[in-house]
């Protein structure tokens, strides 16, 4: 689709990742950031679970990539993260429930209300389900968090599932 290749990322998180992360940096939207550093902590030093990875790309350009977490019952899509996202995400997850499919696990992702990809991901079977995680922000009055947290910013959370 539109000339991306996706394929399984099985070593650690490399500087394309830190820079695919700059990249993508939005003014006033909270989100988790997603440095090799961090993603390597995250995902690849989890002494608890195990992560699968997929990565689309252009011409060797990482554009995007897809981290999951399975258990017997259920494949979460933990991070969903990168440029030209709506064209990514679904040649992603259709890499995902392939790698899945006949295991007879739902597979689960979240997404902010409002989130651009909902729409994509209704088309694509996903269902919307209830709230699961409420998250509170707090900071010191009078500081600049404050200040940025009065301005109503994105927020990067929320619920969606697809049964395979």
């Amino acid at each position: 689709m539109n000339g991306l290749e996706v394929s399984d990322h099985t070593g650690a998180f490399g500087e394309e990742f830190s820079q695919l992360d700059a990249s993508v940096k939005k003014p006033n939207t909270i989100r988790g950031r997603r440095t090799a550093t961090l993603l390597n902590w995250r995902y690849r030093e989890d002494p608890l679970h195990q992560y699968r990875v997929w990565t689309a790309r252009r011409q060797g350009e990482l554009i995007a990539f897809a981290i999951v977490c399975a258990t017997s019952e259920v494949v979460t899509v933990v991070d969903l993260f990168g440029t030209e996202l709506q064209d990514a995400a679904i040649i992603l997850l259709a890499a995902i429930v392939e790698s899945f499919k006949g295991a007879q696990q739902s597979i689960e992702a979240y997404l902010a209300p409002g989130n651009e990809l909902i729409g994509s991901l209704l088309k694509t079977g996903f269902r919307l389900r209830s709230k699961s995680a409420q998250v509170v922000a707090y900071a010191r009055p009078q500081s600049e968090m404050a200040g940025f947290l009065q301005g109503s910013p994105r927020w990067a959370f929320g619920k969606a599932e697809l049964l395979a």
